[in-house]
C-alpha cells in the first residue's frame, strides 16, 4: 500500500492492489493493466513464478518485480525481467519504477 500511495502522489499513476494471486488475476481478467508491478514474496509461489504463469496464459501485460534483495534481482535480469530494488535512496527507487511504468506503457 505504501508503493501504491507514492505512485498515486507522483500524479502519473492508479494504482489497484491485491493481495493474492486469486485477487489478482480477477483484476487481470476484468481490467487492462499498463503494467503489473509484482513483489517476490508472493506466498504459495514467487513474482518470477508468477510471471511466467502470465506468459504461458499469453498475458502480454508488462511485469516489473519490485524486490528486496540482491540474488532475486539477479535472477530477474537473468530471465529478462524488469525489476527494481526496494533498498536505497527512496526517491531513486520510486523515478526509476515510475520510469518504467512509463516505458511499458510506449
Amino acid at each position: 500500500e505504501i508503493t501504491q500511495r507514492i505512485l498515486q502522489l507522483l500524479g502519473y499513476f492508479k494504482v489497484d492492489t491485491a493481495q493474492t494471486i486469486s485477487e489478482a488475476n480477477i483484476a487481470l481478467n476484468q481490467y487492462n493493466y499498463d503494467a503489473i508491478i509484482c513483489a517476490y514474496y508472493l506466498g504459495s509461489i514467487n513474482g518470477l513464478e508468477y510471471y511466467n504463469q502470465l506468459r504461458v496464459k499469453n498475458n502480454p501485460t508488462p511485469f516489473i518485480l519490485f524486490t528486496i534483495d540482491n540474488e532475486t534481482a539477479s535472477q530477474a535480469q537473468q530471465t529478462g525481467v524488469p525489476f527494481v530494488t526496494k533498498y536505497g535512496d527512496p526517491e531513486k527507487v520510486f523515478t526509476k519504477l515510475s520510469e518504467l511504468i512509463k516505458a511499458s506503457k510506449q
